[in-house]
């Protein structure tokens, strides 16, 4: 047998064989090594890691809020841009927990159910073309929301039960407070109310105000319930009238208007009407309420003796010594809910939205007329 015959067997042998896999082997990783290095590998890598740093930035630091419907044709909801980061919710809403991105940008992140969560205002019809998200994660929220008393719902929702999870409401018990105003305690410097039980402070037995004495002296007129915001009416509510009839357009639980806090700010004593429990809304001796006498008769006999006596007229402004008005976005509430520990760990949802709603109101007055 020639020497090149027992060399190509010893070659094709065993060790032959482990020698060539080792060869293969080492070839592939040189093959590896040149692969990580191409641009469009890392590129994919930089990608990659991009997006993992956003999606843990959405679930950990920043809750991402989406305006699914218009909020009475305006898709900003009164905010200031389509889509609001944390700087504008701390500079432009003065929210205390303010790491929120709010958009009305459906395309804002990629998936809908990437948001925490997605505000649906009642009032407004579900669009016709999106008329809900298609997906939904069983960690977000969906808000029902409406500033308006029930009668202004646009939604029957008998086939919306277990729909929503959070309420963002003029009503004290929603999960989300959304009043017309609010009331802050000078001295605390912190708002108590409207809310369930206000630690209000007692009226003095005796109240003073060289300026509320002043313009007593030069009022003329009853009552007023002219049209807010003109500066003419706003003027003669200071100089001329000694009530403004603040008064509802629906009788709902804790629903009061913008009306009402308009006239807190003038020199005037509110009539309020409605169905409210307006302790948990004014100071004592701040207002007169109408629901509390048996007629309209009576209502005005009591406004005549209040006229008709300055110390008890100037007595009812005793509050701005404590109190003055404040206004806050609901949304720095809702931003601070979704912030809270129990955030996406217990899931609740409303399964009888329709009655918690349309039960708050009723149809007749107590006052006779």
């Amino acid at each position: 047998m020639s020497m090149a015959v027992r060399s190509a067997r010893l070659v094709c042998g065993p060790r032959g064989v482990l020698l060539l896999l080792l060869l293969v082997f080492l070839g592939a990783l040189v093959v590896l090594h040149k692969v990580t290095q191409s641009p469009l590998l890392n590129q994919n890598e930089i990608l990659q890691d991009h997006l993992r740093g956003q999606n843990e930035r959405y679930v950990r630091s920043t809750r991402t809020i989406l305006l699914w419907t218009k909020f009475f044709g305006d898709s900003r909801w009164k905010l200031s841009w389509d889509t609001l980061g944390p700087q504008e919710l701390r500079d432009e809403l003065h929210c205390p927990v303010y790491q929120c991105e709010i958009s009305n940008q459906h395309a804002f992140l990629p998936a809908v159910e990437l948001y925490d969560a997605i505000v649906f205002h009642a009032a407004e019809m579900f669009p016709l073309l999106r008329p809900v998200p298609s997906k939904r994660s069983p960690h977000q929220a969906y808000v029902f929301a409406l500033m308006e008393p029930p009668g202004e719902t646009k939604h029957r929702l008998d086939d919306e039960q277990g729909f929503y999870n959070l309420t963002m409401t003029y009503r004290i018990d929603s999960d989300v407070f959304w009043p017309y105003g609010q009331l802050l305690d000078i001295t605390a410097d912190a708002v108590v109310a409207p809310s369930l039980k206000p630690p209000w402070r007692k009226p003095p037995a005796v109240f003073n105000d060289s300026l509320v004495w002043d313009l007593w002296s030069g009022k003329t007129k009853t009552a007023a319930c002219c049209i807010r915001g003109d500066p003419h009416c706003d003027e003669m509510l200071d100089t001329d009238y000694f009530f403004y009839l603040a008064f509802e357009n629906s009788l709902c639980d804790d629903y009061v208007t913008e009306k009402l806090f308009d006239a807190l700010q003038r020199t005037v004593i509110p009539v309020v009407f409605g169905g409210a429990d307006y302790s948990r809304i004014l100071p004592p001796h701040s207002y007169v309420d109408a629901n509390r006498f048996k007629s309209v008769k009576e209502l005005a006999q009591y406004m005549k003796l209040v006229v008709a006596d300055p110390d008890l007229y100037v007595s009812y402004f005793w509050w701005r010594s404590h109190y003055r008005l404040a206004y806050s976005s609901p949304f720095c509430d809702l931003c601070a809910k979704l912030h809270a520990p129990a955030f996406g760990h217990k899931t609740q949802f409303y399964d009888d939205i329709q009655s918690w709603w349309f039960n708050s109101c009723r149809l007749q007055s107590r006052i006779r007329l």
